[in-house]
């Protein structure tokens, strides 16, 4: 049909051709958010100004970002089409032009009918202009980069994504490009310390406008205390293949009552070994301290295969409280993890034993519970003491001997109960 209107088509016998015209390939891509990947195996071309390296890559998109920006780049694109005349070869009296006649007549004297043509392409001043960065590093004396160790190295490539997004914050401009930062194992080379400031980085960059992608070993990268705004997919292989696990954090979290939240908040925020649960086979939550110790040291007990196997597949994890049980409960089984929960019965105890039908309801048909009868100690067959309960559970442990059959009977029957054929 638009053939048929003649009025909108400038028709002509030349041929004309536009050089660089764009399009809407080009108008999609410079909508996209950008991606940056970050390896394990980090060299020091990652920071040294190498444009495949992270330092490189960065330092195009800063200079990309102020060359958009920039006035004197506009003026560049003029300067460029001056240059690209005096590099015309159709001028016999350039220097370029010269250099192409005398090639052509030597080759003649061999192939008559031969030429080469070059022709000096300047249309696009980005893909002419290309700075080049030379980059060094300091930690009490200036070194190049290839002297620094790995974890320096990573922390740089990390310094430099938390200035961009910095800069992009302070920038005055009303469209801002999204990043897609793939880290793998961030938390290599690195001390605990510098791997805890690491992850609050890692936080910090995906508030504003990148997004995080963090492939991790360690529970101690995932911050379950920041706003709920993550999404962690568990990965492992068995003998089934590979088994992947999504925990939905942030609706977990939403569907939790107000006082709940708290709770959870709470434990979030005293105990970072919370996030160990994404890592494990099975859940054991119990009440607090005095369990940890005594179930830990029943653990070692253990021949070696089976502690291998338990130690790896199992994460016990301290409520603090019994109830603190109830919101640790329903946050886990809204992830879809199904929590074995250990806790007293309390029976002559009134305001503990108050808290055992909403444990068991919370539980429901998602985990197992599992009562000492009526507390540990009684478990243990020994006096519950009135006060410092985790230490004297220790020193009871102590009387045993080293192998798993010197523990009391019925403690390893109750030890069953929890971990089932893991320690018999």
């Amino acid at each position: 049909m638009l053939e048929d209107i003649d009025d909108i088509w400038d028709l002509g016998d030349e041929e004309e051709w536009f050089v660089n015209p764009g399009g809407i390939p080009q108008v999609v891509a410079s909508k996209l958010p950008r991606f940056l990947y970050i390896p394990a195996d980090t060299a020091c071309k990652e920071v040294n100004g190498d444009t495949s390296g992270v330092m490189g890559q960065m330092l195009s998109e800063l200079f990309a970002d102020v060359r958009s920006q920039s006035e004197n780049f506009k003026q560049a694109q003029s300067y460029l089409v001056q240059l690209e005349k005096e590099l015309d070869p159709t001028d016999q009296d350039s220097e370029f032009g010269k250099m192409l006649a005398e090639l052509n007549d030597i080759l003649a004297n061999v192939f008559p009918d031969t030429k080469l043509h070059a022709t000096a392409d300047l249309s696009d001043p980005e893909k002419v202009l290309k700075p080049a960065f030379t980059v060094e590093m300091s930690s009490n004396v200036r070194t190049s980069v290839d002297r620094q160790g790995s974890g320096m190295i990573r922390a740089a490539a990390f310094g430099i994504l938390r200035y961009r997004q910095k800069w992009m914050a302070q920038k005055k401009c009303d469209e801002q490009r999204a990043m897609i930062i793939a880290f793998e194992e961030p938390e290599l080379y690195l001390h605990p310390c510098a791997a805890n400031q690491m992850r609050n980085t890692i936080y910090e960059l995906s508030d504003g406008f990148s997004q995080i992608v963090a492939s991790t070993h360690s529970p101690f990268m995932i911050d379950l205390s920041r706003k709920p705004r993550q999404i962690l997919n568990s990965f492992s292989i068995n003998e089934d293949g590979l088994r992947v696990i999504p925990f939905s954090v942030t609706d977990a979290f939403k569907e939790l009552l107000d006082e709940d939240k708290n709770y959870v908040k709470m434990l979030q925020r005293i105990d970072d070994q919370i996030a160990r649960i994404f890592f494990a086979k099975y859940v054991v939550i119990i009440e607090g301290d005095t369990e940890a110790v005594v179930i830990g040291e029943s653990i070692k007990r253990l021949p070696q295969e089976r502690y291998n196997h338990l130690i790896c597949d199992f994460e016990i994890i301290k409520a603090r409280g019994k109830a603190a049980i109830i919101p640790l409960v329903k946050y886990l089984t809204a992830m879809g993890i199904e929590p074995i929960v250990v806790h007293d019965r309390d029976e002559a105890t009134p305001g503990a034993v108050k808290f055992n039908a909403p444990i068991l309801n919370a539980v429901g048909q998602h985990g197992r519970v599992v009562q000492m009868q009526e507390c540990i100690e009684d478990e243990l067959e020994y006096s519950a003491p009135t006060s410092e309960k985790p230490y004297k559970a220790y020193e009871h442990t102590l009387s045993w001997g080293d192998n798993w059959m010197d523990i009391p009977e019925k403690w390893r029957v109750k030890m069953k109960e929890i971990f089932g054929d893991y320690v018999e």
